[in-house]
């Protein structure tokens, strides 16, 4: 469980290798 939404993209050309982003809620309030 995270406080903040998580953006995971997986690189196909990568398997074992996932980037994680943590989005902070204020940031895209104020987008």
């Amino acid at each position: 469980m995270w406080p903040v939404p998580v953006s995971c993209r997986h690189d196909a050309r990568m398997p074992h290798r996932v980037e994680c982003v943590v989005v902070p809620v204020r940031a895209s309030v104020q987008q």
